[in-house]
């Protein structure tokens, strides 16, 4: 790896970093202001953030008229979705 390479991988994280306690803190002063749980706020800017890339890939593929890429990308997330989530539950405990 050279060095140009670092520096724009360190810039990337740096701007992450950067933007990340930007956004909390605008999220964090909305939630004040409306009378919102931040936790509620929170849940929902990472809904939308889990869900972006499943909705572009969707929109890509309707405007080039591949409808079966859309359907398998709404099912592929759902059941990726459904794993990840329930997937580590201790279902034994319930059973």
């Amino acid at each position: 790896m050279n060095i140009l390479t670092f520096l724009y991988i360190s810039a990337g994280i740096g701007l992450v970093w950067i933007s990340a306690k930007k956004i909390r803190k605008i999220f964090c002063f909305t939630s004040i202001r409306y009378g919102m749980s931040p936790f509620l706020i929170g849940s929902n800017v990472i809904a939308f953030g889990t869900s972006a890339p499943e909705m572009l890939t969707s929109l890509f593929a309707a405007l080039k008229k591949k409808a079966v890429m859309v359907v398998g990308n709404v099912i592929g997330s759902n059941v990726a979705n459904i794993a990840l989530v329930f997937g580590p539950f201790p279902w034994e405990y319930f059973l």
